[in-house]
């Protein structure tokens, strides 16, 4: 139960973290990325940011693959469907859930009415 690794380089608090499913690598949110999620092939990185967008990047080059926009707040939560077809994503505050097919960039369905 020793601490393996202290990583420094946020500025700010960190926000969340997420470890990829293969276990090689790690991110991190703070400041404008509110929200990370690896594909369950550990190919591709999704971030949720404040300036209303999700990006997704591959993770070997560091390239953004899409940008999805179409949102009225910081999009709070990304995640990968286990096959990694499909991205969801929900706002900050809406109690609404997108869900984007992540190859095409298409927003597939936009789920509504969810409450706290």
């Amino acid at each position: 139960s020793a601490c393996l690794q202290t990583l420094k380089s946020h500025s700010n608090s960190v926000n969340l973290v997420a470890f990829s499913h293969d276990s090689d690598r790690l991110a991190s949110a703070s400041d404008n990325k509110t929200s990370v999620a690896f594909s369950h092939d550990s190919a591709r990185l999704a971030s949720g940011l404040d300036n209303k967008t999700v990006k997704v990047w591959n993770v070997s080059s560091s390239e953004c693959l899409q940008t999805l926009n179409g949102y009225s707040d910081l999009v709070k939560l990304v995640a990968f469907s286990h096959d990694s077809a499909q991205l969801a994503s929900a706002l900050k505050n809406e109690t609404t859930v997108k869900v984007w097919d992540a190859s095409s960039s298409k927003c597939l369905q936009t789920l509504n009415g969810y409450s706290n």
